[in-house]
């Protein structure tokens, strides 16, 4: 039961014909053709055979950022965390996606943004890396594993972003990058990552 349907159909006939107990639109062709083609469906991420390990990552003379992404908590920000990798050209990209989340973690993404990630993660740019099982925090835990590994493997200069809303996570991983002289940056919505320069929020 949806309050007020029926009212609704019965005040738009020349838009709606209701006929045994189903409902057509009576502009369905004109809408489709005003709206222009579909859209290409969502891609499930997981389909996208993105590379889990840290094998033959680029040069670390070549890499200036790193962006971690706790999918498990901002799954909708690795698409924009994705752009922010192609921004440059595919001789110039200089920073590394790693996403981090759930085995069973597999979210949605745009055909668009698909094909930018394939792109990333055959060039090597871009990761998604999982726990070998699933706990509670597992891939937070993960995460700050390859945060400590990249942090004595990659230039001091190279920047480390967080994109995350869990404050303990960012908390914790901040602080001690801060304390040991990495630039880094947390950040947690689209606009924040379509900015040149990341600063800390803290």
């Amino acid at each position: 039961y949806v309050p007020g349907l029926r009212t609704l159909l019965r005040n738009n006939a020349d838009t709606f014909e209701v006929s045994d107990a189903s409902v057509v639109s009576l502009r369905a062709d004109a809408d489709a053709d005003a709206a222009g083609p579909a859209p290409a469906p969502l891609v499930r991420l997981r389909t996208l055979g993105l590379a889990r390990g840290m094998d033959d990552l680029p040069p670390s003379d070549r890499i200036d950022e790193v962006i971690f992404c706790d999918m498990d908590n901002k799954a909708s920000m690795l698409e924009p965390s994705a752009a922010r990798a192609s921004r440059r050209g595919p001789d110039e990209c200089r920073t590394l996606v790693l996403a981090f989340s759930a085995t069973t973690h597999n979210p949605r993404v745009s055909a668009g943004a698909a094909a930018q990630m394939s792109d990333l993660a055959r060039r090597g740019w871009l990761r998604l890396l999982s726990p070998a099982q699933d706990a509670k925090n597992a891939a937070d835990f993960v995460l700050t594993f390859w945060m400590g590994w990249l942090h004595r493997e990659l230039p001091k200069s190279a920047t480390f972003v967080v994109v995350s809303t869990d404050i303990h996570l960012e908390g914790t991983a901040i602080g001690l990058l801060k304390a040991e002289g990495r630039p880094c940056a947390a950040v947690a919505r689209p606009d924040e990552l379509r900015a040149p320069t990341l600063t800390c929020r803290r």
